[in-house]
């Protein structure tokens, strides 16, 4: 109990930018999290057709090719 009673004292003695900032902190640290997460679900990190072609031929470990290694062919 008495560490809780120390995290509300230290609290109550931060300065009131100091809070917003806290708070903004946590707001963009969110966001961020969630963007990410929205990312991942919208934009896969292997196209559906290169993967199936190449688990095929070489195994699910395949790593994709590179620019250069596409350039070539």
């Amino acid at each position: 109990m008495d560490f809780i009673q120390a995290k509300l004292g230290l609290y109550d003695d931060l300065l009131q930018r100091a809070r917003s900032d806290l708070s903004f902190e946590l707001i963009t640290h969110r966001f961020t999290k969630a963007a990410k997460r929205v990312i991942k679900n919208v934009i896969p990190k292997r196209s559906s057709r290169w993967t199936k072609k190449n688990e095929r031929k070489n195994g699910a470990d395949m790593e994709e090719p590179s620019m250069s290694t596409l350039k070539n062919k």
